[in-house]
């Protein structure tokens, strides 16, 4: 969404070679940056790799100092982005939530047919009832979250990050609206 388009300008790079780096269609990059599509695990893990090797020197470009009305503009424009950064943060933490329910709802069933196996095989019954728990309990043990969870963790660690940098920007255009001086230069 607006993170990927963010980071796309920081790098200077066009959706087509953001989709190439993250090896999938420029279609399927749109479709992720409109919200309509979510992106495929691997990309997460290559965007994470992206961020951490950003250069420190390309916060530090100078410009000429934005009038007040530009200034203002801006500040609108990262308060939306600040806004949008935690609607992704509180969707990502219930998405974690709910993964989180899934593991204990799937700690209880493989408890439950645990017991029930034992009970089974101390009275020597077969139950439709004991078997169907059995089966249930063995369906959940399959299920495996720790992938989507570690996703959903960088992705947690990605919105925080970006939160920093929109911070910052918030500050620098704070500062320079209340000071409402007129330098030469101007950090973007």
């Amino acid at each position: 969404m607006k993170v990927h388009q963010h980071l796309r300008s920081l790098l200077g790079i066009t959706q087509q070679e953001m989709a190439s780096l993250l090896k999938i269609s420029r279609s399927q990059l749109a479709l992720y940056e409109t919200g309509r599509r979510s992106l495929p695990m691997h990309t997460t893990a290559i965007i994470a790799e992206l961020i951490a090797h950003l250069p420190a020197q390309s916060n530090e470009k100078t410009l000429p100092l934005p009038d007040k009305a530009q200034l203002q503009k801006r500040q609108k424009l990262l308060d939306g982005l600040v806004r949008e950064n935690e609607i992704q943060r509180m969707r990502t933490v219930r998405k974690i939530e709910a993964i989180q329910k899934k593991q204990a709802a799937q700690q209880k069933a493989v408890t439950g047919a645990s017991i029930v196996n034992s009970l089974t095989a101390k009275r020597g019954e077969t139950n439709p009832v004991h078997e169907f728990i059995a089966m249930k309990g063995r369906q959940k043990q399959e299920e495996d979250y720790s992938d989507v969870m570690m996703v959903l963790e960088i992705r947690l660690d990605v919105i925080a990050f970006e939160r920093k940098q929109l911070e910052l920007k918030v500050k620098d255009v704070g500062e320079a609206l209340s000071k409402n001086k007129h330098k030469s230069s101007f950090k973007v």
